[in-house]
């Protein structure tokens, strides 16, 4: 049933000739009296019989369409809305639990249908659970096959590098140990030169510079050492260092300082002077540690070099394995090292108790659906229909609020509408249907939020103010 609805809200009023008060409230009054009477008439007599549907919810879509109304009144409207939080909570413990699913599927009309029983999905799962685990363990048999002629070769690999480990494993590990404190005492570094009030120097920070002395013998004390071996020129500037411990590497020593780069001489020597000792202490320590990254690594490098050339039959024996098939040996260990969790998992999942989980996943959605629409249509059957004609016309027995369901390829769209009161005795009434709903109930939360009728004083005063404007 399609209404058209007037908007006349922009239109402009009448220009009229004032009239007197006493004319005026007379007026009213007849209006008043005319009002009440048309609404006292519409009272006792019936909704229109004749209902045109206009579908323009979607010209493109429309051929073919079906066209029902259905006859609610206020008891059907409560119907509805229980019904709907009835199938909200069985839904909700449908999608949660087994034996809930199961029983609204016994509650179908045809049962299951196209749902497979739960004994043979059950069987399924456990065969396809069974062909996982026997796929599993092929892999790892091919694989183990693949390596194992490698396996001898393998062994003669291991062997030379546990040697090779063992003569170059004391160099290795010193640079493990250079490599990681240098980062450690970079930091503590950068964060001696913020503590420094650098604008006090005119500067936005203070930007450290260092260099080192190389020397062909050991010192105990670099400072001590170079006052006496250092040039004059570069004595002079010694005020304005600090200076790490020196360290040995190979037939050298390193003395490595810091100065304040950014800084004028003076500056610098003021600097420096003014330096805690812990923090001396920390640069100190930064300079070492970076010597030791530099050149110590670089010494110990070539003394693992080194070992290596000596023992070329160990490189030769530790190279024997191709990368080719070093690679397909960490995946074989890889996969068998992985097969007995994977194996558990799979025994886990099939479970009784998660392959029901599993069921319910899968068919919840195709069984709540099939439950919801069976409880709609068993829902519409309590209503009195009315069939729509080939050019739209629906023929009632005059009610005043109906539930249009649309059928087009198969697709259902819903709408709840309601007469209002100023429609009576009107002898054929349209519907213009503009929206749809796909389902009972989200229409019937639309109409309750914007459609459930008009208040009829309302109207009637709306009414009178338009007669007395007019």
């Amino acid at each position: 049933m399609a209404i058209l609805v007037a908007d006349d809200s922009n239109a402009t009023p009448k220009q009229r000739l004032p009239i007197p008060e006493k004319e005026r409230t007379n007026m009213h009054l007849r209006r008043l009296v005319l009002l009440a009477s048309i609404m006292a008439l519409s009272a006792c007599s019936k909704y229109p019989e004749s209902i045109q549907i206009s579908d323009l919810s979607s010209l493109r879509g429309n051929a073919g369409a079906e066209y029902t109304l259905y006859a609610v009144d206020d008891a059907g409207l409560k119907q509805i809305g229980a019904l709907e939080q009835q199938l909200k909570s069985e839904a909700e413990t449908a999608f949660q639990s087994f034996d809930a699913m199961m029983a609204l599927a016994d509650k179908l009309d045809g049962g299951l249908q196209n749902t497979p029983p739960y004994a043979d999905y059950q069987a399924e799962f456990v065969r396809n659970s069974q062909a996982e685990v026997q796929q599993m363990k092929a892999t790892v048999a091919a694989a183990q096959t693949e390596v194992e002629p490698l396996l001898r070769v393998k062994a003669k690999v291991d062997e030379a590098n546990a040697k090779l480990d063992e003569l170059t494993g004391k160099y290795t590990a010193q640079i493990e140990q250079y490599q990681t404190q240098f980062p450690a005492a970079k930091t503590a570094y950068e964060q001696v030169l913020k503590q420094v009030d650098a604008l006090s120097y005119n500067v936005r920070s203070i930007r450290g510079s260092s260099a080192f002395y190389t020397l062909d013998e050991p010192v105990k004390d670099c400072a001590d050492y170079l006052q006496t071996h250092a040039s004059k020129r570069d004595v002079a500037k010694f005020p304005r260092y600090v200076w790490s411990d020196p360290i040995s590497v190979g037939n050298h020593s390193y003395c490595a300082y810091f100065t304040p780069g950014n800084l004028s001489s003076e500056q610098a020597q003021q600097f420096v002077t003014h330096l805690t000792a812990e923090q001396k202490a920390v640069i100190s320590q930064y300079l070492r540690a970076k010597q030791l990254n530099n050149k110590g690594v670089r010494h110990l490098e070539q003394q693992v070099r080194q070992v290596r050339r000596d023992n070329p039959e160990l490189v030769k024996q530790s190279e024997l394995l191709r990368r080719r098939e070093a690679r397909a040996i960490e995946r074989y260990q890889q996969l068998a090292d992985e097969l007995p969790q994977k194996l558990a998992a799979v025994a886990e999942k099939a479970t009784d108790e998660r392959i029901k989980q599993a069921y319910v996943e899968r068919y919840a959605s195709s069984i709540v659906n099939r439950y919801v629409n069976q409880a709609t249509q068993n829902l519409l059957a309590d209503f009195d229909s009315y069939k729509a004609q080939a050019n739209g016309t629906v023929e009632t027995h005059g009610e005043q609020t109906f539930l249009l369901l649309k059928s087009v390829r198969g697709r259902q769209s819903y709408n709840l509408f309601t007469i209002p009161e100023q429609q009576k005795e009107v002898e054929k009434l349209t519907y213009a249907l503009t929206r749809r709903s796909d389902s009972v109930f989200q229409a019937y939360h639309y109409f309750e939020k914007n459609g459930n009728g008009k208040n009829v004083l309302a109207e009637a005063n709306a009414a009178l103010q338009e007669m007395i404007s007019g």
